[in-house]
C-alpha cells in the first residue's frame, strides 16, 4: 500500500478487493457491546494478535505514516445514514469491512464519487473534502496520523 500511495499523483487513493482477510461482522458487534452506537476503539490485543487482519493492517500504517497512528476505530453506519461535507485534519486510511458506503471526493478542483464495498480501502490527504452516504449498513476501520508525512 504504501509505494500506491507514495507514487499517487492525486490526494487520495482507492484500493479495491485489498487483500486482507475482513474480520467476521460478530467481531464488529462484539466492539460495540457497551458502546453508543457509532465509534468503538479497536481493542489493543487486536492490534497486537500478529494474525488478525486489524494487526496487518496496522502495521501497513506504521510503514505509511512513519510512526504510530494517533487513533485506530470501527466505526457503525446505518444504511441512509452519513456525513456531511467536511474535511480531516491529518491523513486517513479508512477499511471498508462490511457494507457499501458512497463517497464524494472534492479534491484540486475535481469531484470523485466512488462505491466502497466490503474489502476497499481508501487513503486521503488531510484537508481532502468529503462527504459519506452508507448504501447498506456497514462497518469500517480508521487509522489517522495527526503527524502528517504527506501534509498538504
Amino acid at each position: 500500500m504504501k509505494d500506491l500511495i507514495d507514487n499517487c499523483s492525486k490526494n487520495y487513493l482507492i484500493i479495491k478487493d485489498y487483500p486482507l482477510e475482513v474480520p467476521p461482522e460478530s467481531k464488529f458487534i462484539e466492539l460495540y457491546k457497551g458502546f453508543r452506537q457509532g465509534l468503538s476503539s479497536v481493542p489493543d490485543n487486536l492490534i497486537a494478535d500478529e494474525y488478525s487482519s486489524f494487526h496487518k493492517l496496522h502495521q501497513e500504517c506504521l510503514k505509511i505514516y512513519g510512526h504510530e497512528p494517533n487513533s485506530y476505530f470501527t466505526i457503525e453506519g446505518k444504511a441512509g445514514s452519513g456525513t456531511e461535507r467536511h474535511f480531516d485534519g491529518c491523513d486517513v486510511i479508512h477499511w471498508q469491512c462490511h457494507g457499501q458506503s458512497e463517497w464524494t471526493l472534492e479534491s484540486d478542483g475535481e469531484t470523485e464519487v466512488v462505491v466502497l464495498n466490503a474489502g476497499d480501502i481508501i487513503w486521503f490527504k488531510r484537508g481532502v473534502h468529503h462527504t459519506v452516504m452508507n448504501l447498506t449498513d456497514k462497518f469500517s476501520v480508521i487509522f489517522m496520523a495527526m503527524e502528517n508525512k504527506y501534509g498538504v
